[in-house]
Order: C-alpha cells, then structure tokens, then sequence
C-alpha cells in the first residue's frame, strides 16, 4: 500500500478485485480499495476503476463499477504501543487500537471525529508504515480535536503517534491534536478548522523536524493571525523519538521555548546592521570620466538604457565599453548582439585593441593579417557571446544570462532591445518588454549582475530630427515606461550626420537622461577618430571644434 493525496484518500470500503480473481493471483481477498468518489484501485496487481468523476471503468481486468459501501468502523481493542512507550491509558483516551483489515493484516486505527464528536473515518497505518483512511476526511478534521474545546495552548503533531506521544508525557492533560494525513495536509487542514483553533490562545506547531516539516511550517504560518502560532523545535527528530530517548522534559520545554516566526521576507535593523555598515565605494570606471564621475562608477545589481536613432553611436558606445570592461578591469563580459553575428563584434573590439576597423577592406582602412591574429588573441577568452541566430526569444536570453552568472560572469549586454518586439504591435510589444524588463531587474537583483542595453528611439514628433543633432528623451525609448521604471540609469546619445564639418559630424553627445541612484545630471562629448578607432571623451566642440590645439585629436 502507498500513501495517497489527501483528496484521494476516502476509502469507503474494502472488496475482492476482479482482476487478481480472474488471474488466479495469490492476493485475491479484499485487496481493492473503493473511494468515496466511486473509484477503486488494487494495491496487489495495479488494477484501477475509475469513479464518478474519472469517466468509464478502466485498467486490467476492468469490470463493471461496483455500488459504493458505506462507512463500516473496523472494529479494533485498545491496548499498549511498547515499541513506541505508550501505555494503554492514553491509546484509550484518543481511542487508538489494534485491529485487522479486510486481508487479516494487524492494522493501527486511530478513530477521527469531527469537533462535535461525529466519527467520520478511521485513520490506518499497516505493518509496514503505509496510510490508508476508511471513511472520509473531506471535512478534513484534526485528529483528536473532538476531546477539547478550547484553552490557552494547542499543540498540532504531524501524526497520531507524536499526539499519543505527547499525550504520555503529559498524563493527556494538555490539548493535543494531529493533522489528518501528515505534512502534506498541514495548510487544508489548519484552514479549514480555523474558526476552532481561534478557541485556543496560542497554537504550537510541533512537526517533524526535517524538510518536509520545515516546508509544512512554512505554508502553515501565514494562515494564522500575527502571533497566534508559534513554532516547537525538538532535538530529535519528533516527539515520539524524544519520548524513547527518555527526553520528555525537552519536549515540555520546547513547547514553552516556541517561537513566533516572522515571514521570511520580513527584515529588521538588526537583521541588515552589519551591511549598513558597509562603506559604499566606487565601481568601476567608465571609458568616459564624466560618466564615472556623475554615477560613481558601474556597479552590480544595477541596468542602464542607452537609446539612440539608428547609425548614431550605440554601437560604438557598446564597443567602447566592452574594451575597457576587458583591458582596464579583467572583466569578461557576455554580448547578446541581435543584430550583430559574433565574428562582426569580434573584429571590432579586436579592431579597438589594435587602433584598426577590421571590418573595413584592408586597401581602404590599412591593417594587415597579423594585426588582425594579434587583436584576435589579444581579446581571447575575454569575451562570451549569445548566438541567436535569429531566435529573440527572451525567456531563453535570460536563461543564458542565469548560466553565465553560475560561471562567474555579471557583466552583460543586451544590443537592441527592440529586436526582442520587432514582430509585434505596439502594445503587445510594450507588455513584452515591461515582462523583460521586470524579469532583468529581479535577475540583476538576485545574482547582483548588471546589463548595459541598449535601445532605438522612436522619432521626435517636434522639433530637431534625432539624425541631425536633435535630443534623445526618455520618453522616446520604445516600450518608455518600461525603461524609466526597471533600470537605474537612461542615456541618450545624439549626433548630427549630416553635418559638414567632419569633426562635428563624428561628435556625439551623450547625456544622462535618468538617475534613480543619486539624481544627477551628466552630459559629456564622444569623438570617434577614425584612424585610431577609439570613441573617447572630448570637450564639446565649438566653430573651433572645441579643442586646445589640433594635436589634441587626429583625423
């Protein structure tokens, strides 16, 4: 016999199977138990009917779906548990027996009466540790519940025994009482016997101490109100170990140790006073010292948005960042690159190690084989990649994210978001990413990791195109809402591409568009030199480019 689901669990009787009968099996007396809901299983052969609920009879040797039985008490003689150092006084007080079941087999049966003492099943434990219920616990009562009325202090055991248990170390003075079927009852049976366990002034959960206690108290807890429950802790590993190992007196004092237990996620100042008293300190540099100085520095646990109109310099922003995260701070990042294969940003990075554009034709940008073997193995190892392959599935990019942070990683970017929408109308595409966006924050939280991603802007509907110098607003990042609520930091770069100056032309400027950190403001001036491939901080060019002389930068 197997121990069911509590749902499953009213056995209204006991009858021969047909299929052990008809096989001539050596196991062919009463071994098919029938269920309240017209269902029958055998434990011997593995023949099952189906009841009321479950539609026609099937299984091996399926018969016709016999009338239920009613409830018939299994007659039982009360007398010592010895194994377990109960006496026959206390079996009697909760009227638990010895009896036989419908095979002959010495059974344990612990009656189970409703608060008004109506007898509504009897709970059966065999010889070898199985439950089965003869009756139904569909009101789901608290074994022994019937003996008290109320008082100042329950105790709730997992099973029958730790009740007799504590119920002989106690004379059965004390109210006591136990779940109906154990652990995996606990929270159905509490709720549903609420309005009787307010009687008592205090209730003391005293479950097994190991997981599957653990996780009962844990489900049980919340149901109470404040302070109304209180948690036993035992030294061994239930009450009646304790009651053998002759340590009654510590069963008694850990009903007066019991603890009220907070939520988990309730935390007090106690609870974080050492990480208070952590100093912060700087994270890490940007490659551009105004951008360190406004958020002091790239910290973990943190997202940061970087928006911009297309060919205007995310890529290089990324680019930029992903050298100076390797080179300057041993960092290894992993780059999710949608739009982007593998190969392409390796060359660009290797091509910002060497001060090359290696996705340039080598008659036009200069570099030779070796240049591009050297920047190769200059950045090996260095730099992880997520190859979509033109799947944008976001559900399996934060998975990706969860095994690199497993292998040490905290460093991430996700380069565009609007790939992950880009099929989808406006609507369903903001409800996605607010989902992402959620999900990364709770991630970036959990595994204290940070993401730089990057965005398109949808285009300003006054005013200076964003292709001719005009401003990023926050507002304008697809799926906004979703951006200004989850990450930490927005940048926005903008530069004019049609102007004819040509360092003016290959000057961005970027500005920070939102700060939950410290609520600073930061806007600085980014450069991209052709010839050296670096995209650097410079001061904001004027009609005399803004530069103290013309060595300051090489065209």
């Amino acid at each position: 016999m197997t121990e069911h689901d509590d749902s499953c669990d009213d056995v209204v009787g006991r009858e021969p199977c047909p299929s052990c009968v008809e096989n001539g099996g050596d196991n062919s007396g009463d071994n098919l138990a029938r269920y309240a809901d017209g269902h029958a299983h055998c434990f011997a052969c593995g023949h099952h009917e189906n009841g009321d609920s479950e539609g026609s009879v099937a299984g091996k040797g399926s018969s016709e779906k016999a009338p239920r039985p009613s409830f018939e008490p299994i007659p039982y003689t009360v007398r010592p548990i010895r194994s377990r150092r109960i006496s026959e006084r206390t079996c009697q007080f909760f009227s638990y027996g010895i009896g036989e079941d419908f095979n002959g087999d010495v059974i344990h049966v612990a009656d189970v009466r409703t608060d008004n003492g109506s007898l509504v099943a009897q709970k059966i434990r065999t010889k070898d540790k199985d439950f089965w219920t003869n009756g139904s616990l569909k009101e789901k009562p608290l074994i022994g519940m019937h003996l008290w009325s109320g008082g100042k202090r329950l105790i709730i055991t997992e099973g029958e025994i730790d009740m007799l248990s504590y119920g002989e170390l106690t004379n059965c003075k004390y109210p006591v009482v136990s779940l109906p079927n154990g652990s995996k009852s606990a929270k159905k049976a509490i709720v549903a016997n609420m309005k009787w366990l307010q009687r008592f002034e205090e209730v003391i959960l005293m479950f097994d101490m190991d997981d599957a206690g653990e996780a009962a108290v844990s489900d049980v807890l919340p149901t109470f109100r404040p302070g109304h429950a209180k948690v036993a802790s035992l030294p061994k590993k239930d009450v009646n170990d304790c009651l053998k190992a002759d340590m009654g007196d510590a069963v008694i004092n850990a009903v007066f140790r019991a603890e009220v237990r907070r939520p988990s996620q309730i935390v007090t100042i106690q609870d974080i006073y050492e990480k208070c008293l952590i100093e912060p300190e700087m994270g890490l540099s940007f490659p551009w010292p105004s951008a360190t100085e406004a958020t002091l520095g790239i910290r973990r646990g943190e997202i940061h948005i970087v928006g911009a109109a297309p060919k205007i310099g995310k890529t290089e922003h990324q680019h930029q960042l992903i050298k100076h995260m390797t080179e300057v701070h041993g960092e290894k990042p992993g780059v999710m690159s949608l739009e982007e294969n593998p190969v392409k940003t390796t060359k660009k990075v290797a091509g910002k190690y060497m001060n090359r554009q290696f996705t340039k034709p080598k008659a036009v940008a200069g570099w030779t084989t070796e240049e591009l073997v050297q920047g190769l193995e200059m950045i090996d190892g260095k730099i992880e990649f997520y190859s979509s392959e033109g799947v944008r599935d976001y559900e399996e990019i934060l998975n990706t994210v969860r095994y690199w942070a497993a292998s040490g990683m905290w460093f991430f970017i996700l380069d565009p978001l609007t790939a992950l929408v880009a099929e989808h109308d406006s609507s369903t595409a903001n409800d996605i990413l607010n989902d992402f966006m959620s999900k990364a924050a709770s991630m970036a939280m959990e595994l204290n990791i940070t993401f730089f991603m990057y965005s398109h802007v949808n285009p300003a509907k006054t005013g200076t195109p964003h292709d001719q110098g005009g401003e990023v607003l926050s507002s304008q990042f697809t799926g906004s809402r979703a951006m200004e609520k989850w990450a930490h930091y927005g940048w926005g770069i903008s530069r004019n591409r049609n102007e004819e100056d040509e360092i003016k032309r290959n000057t961005a400027k970027v500005r920070l568009l939102f700060d939950r950190e410290f609520g600073e403001f930061c806007e600085y001036y980014a450069f991209y030199n052709h010839e050296t491939n670096d995209w650097s901080e410079v001061p904001a060019p004027g009609d005399d480019h803004g530069f103290d002389n013309e060595e300051d930068i090489e065209l």
